[in-house]
């Protein structure tokens, strides 16, 4: 009787748990463009990487080598040595 009486709760509790966001109130209003020109001000237009004349992400190319001391290398079948 009292298993029964806890599955039963706990049957109800799952149920209203699973169907409590089918009742969340899907209108929460229109963002009017005063509202959002004051919270979203205008502001100029900035780029941080604007007039920088040097590489930001430099590249190997052909003078990477893995041998087979580099661990990443050997691990993927690199089989060179230094010599």
């Amino acid at each position: 009787m009292r298993s029964s009486a806890f599955r039963s709760i706990l049957l109800s509790a799952t149920i209203l748990g699973l169907a409590a966001p089918a009742f969340a109130d899907d209108d929460i209003g229109a963002l009017s463009p005063e509202k959002a020109a004051k919270v979203f001000a205008a502001k100029p237009i900035y780029s941080p990487y604007a007039g920088r004349n040097f590489p930001t992400r430099p590249f190997f190319g052909d003078t990477h080598l893995h041998t087979g001391a580099s661990f990443d290398a050997g691990a993927f079948g690199a089989r060179l040595t230094p010599r």
